[in-house]
């Protein structure tokens, strides 16, 4: 039998759901006021200068040139892009860095001042907003972009040189100077380049460039560059080219170039690296002009502070296609590098080098010698 409930009871239940009724009404009656909610918070967009990471560096040098050379020259004209001046204390380059990963956008610019940057800069074409000045302060600055769901990364503006094995800035290798074979390379380039995983440790990239280490273009032509790599945990391999008209006011006579890069992690304290380069530059009513250069550099390191390099070279430019003067160079490194602190290193190098011709400046004023002996300790401090 179902119970019914009292009489009292039942129209105070229904008095209830009266009163629900109504309020649902009237809540939903036009006009009618609803129920105060918190207002949710506004989305923040992720900011182009967030993750930004900031660096620098200081770069010094004392250089102690046996030639005495009057005009305080070491090395070679165009050449001596750490240590330039003999017999003195001197700034290499100060550099500051901003970079973001692209993650899909980021950007990368680096600003430098010093004696470096003055001379590398020193072959950009002149004119209307160009020329070396204009580009002093400018290394590197570029856009890159990451395409979302893939491993494709584009990057436009003016980047490092993807050929040799030497880094244009000294913290960054074995040795605090130079060889020549990097010396006649290029240190940095302007243009848009691609580069992708390709799998199973190789990468490639490819590039379309206004040429030759310059930013604004010297002709109507483009320089395309091309390389390809391969890393394993003990071996690195990488294949790179350039090829373009790089002639001024001349697209009609090409300049390729290729090298080949192999560092061998042969221990945890041995790593050897060597490097095989060579160039052909075409030239109006001449034979082409070729060139070759070659180097390999072994580090041990001694601990967690200390090591020590040595480093052999030779150079061949026989038609003077691209140091501007017929010679062959040869020339043995050697280098002490110690790091007191995290954020200090050292390096000692002492080098001989000789050329065929008398290039390297001596004590007299335009007579040249055949050879040099140089001892420069360089202090890079970074932050």
């Amino acid at each position: 039998m179902t119970r019914l409930l009292p009489r009292p009871a039942l129209f105070r239940t229904f008095l209830f759901v009266a009163a629900l009724t109504a309020a649902a009404a009237e809540a939903e009656e036009p006009g009618a006021p609803g129920p105060v909610t918190a207002p949710a918070p506004a989305r923040q967009e992720a900011g182009l200068l967030d993750g930004v990471r900031f660096s620098g560096f200081v770069d010094v040098y004392a250089a102690y040139n046996t030639n005495r050379p009057a005009t305080r020259d070491n090395f070679l004209p165009g050449t001596g892009s750490t240590a330039k001046k003999a017999n003195q204390l001197g700034l290499n380059l100060v550099a500051v860095e901003a970079v973001k990963d692209p993650e899909p956008l980021g950007f990368r610019v680096v600003l430098n001042w010093g004696n470096s940057t003055r001379l590398i800069h020193a072959g950009e074409p002149t004119g209307n907003a160009i020329g070396p000045y204009v580009w002093d302060v400018v290394q590197y600055a570029s856009i890159s972009w990451q395409f979302p769901g893939s491993q494709i990364l584009v990057e436009g503006g003016i980047f490092p040189s993807h050929v040799g094995a030497e880094a244009y800035f000294s913290k960054d290798n074995t040795h605090y100077t130079r060889s020549f074979v990097a010396e006649y390379t290029p240190w940095y380039q302007a243009g848009i380049k691609a580069s992708a995983p390709l799998g199973k440790g190789f990468s490639g990239q490819i590039h379309l460039l206004n040429g030759w280490q310059i930013i604004g273009d010297n002709n109507d032509g483009k320089t395309i560059g091309a390389g390809l790599a391969w890393t394993s945990a003990a071996l690195d391999i990488g294949l790179n080219g350039l090829a373009g008209p790089e002639l001024p006011n001349d697209s009609a006579h090409w300049r390729s170039f290729g090298d080949l890069v192999v560092t061998w992690r042969a221990t945890p304290s041995l790593a050897i690296t060597s490097e095989l380069d060579a160039g052909s530059q075409s030239r109006p009513g001449l034979d082409a002009a070729t060139w070759w250069g070659a180097f390999v550099s072994a580090r041990v390191a001694l601990s967690e502070k200390s090591a020590i390099a040595l480093r052999a070279e030779r150079f061949s430019d026989p038609d003077a296609g691209i140091s501007g003067f017929a010679q062959k160079l040869w020339g043995v490194t050697g280098t002490f590098e110690h790091r007191p602190h995290e954020q200090l290193i050292l390096k000692l190098d002492v080098r001989y080098d000789h050329s065929t011709a008398p290039l390297f400046d001596g004590p007299v004023t335009g007579e040249g010698m055949e050879s040099q002996l140089l001892a420069v300790l360089g202090a890079v401090a970074t932050f």
